[in-house]
């Protein structure tokens, strides 16, 4: 019953970040070079981190040239997610489900 309303939470946080984020990217003004990266999941690490193979990088993303295609990059979700740690021995109760709902979410080869 508690791993079910982790899930739920962690669920509805998730909706909640995307569409906060949709909503700021859509009524704020750019406030500096517009930047793209993409590419696509290689792994899901936990309920709120992933990481992405770069594919492409276009515009002024990284003055300092860390930044090259087929890098691995981590990427953790803003906007209040912090799910439960995996690697911690043992994982963090409700982490093998908040990695789960991401693997779901976002399987691996998953564009972003």
């Amino acid at each position: 019953m508690r791993t079910n309303v982790l899930v739920a939470i962690i669920a509805a946080g998730l909706l909640a970040a995307v569409s906060l984020g949709y909503l700021a990217t859509m009524s704020s003004q750019p406030t500096g070079p517009h930047y793209e990266i993409t590419g696509s999941v290689s792994q899901v690490v936990d309920g709120d981190t992933i990481r992405v193979i770069v594919e492409s990088v276009s515009g002024d993303v990284d003055p300092a040239g860390q930044i090259h295609v087929g890098n691995v990059e981590s990427v953790r979700y803003e906007g209040g997610i912090d799910a439960p740690e995996t690697w911690t021995d043992p994982p963090e109760n409700g982490a093998l489900e908040a990695k789960e709902f991401v693997e779901n979410l976002t399987p691996k080869g998953t564009k972003v």
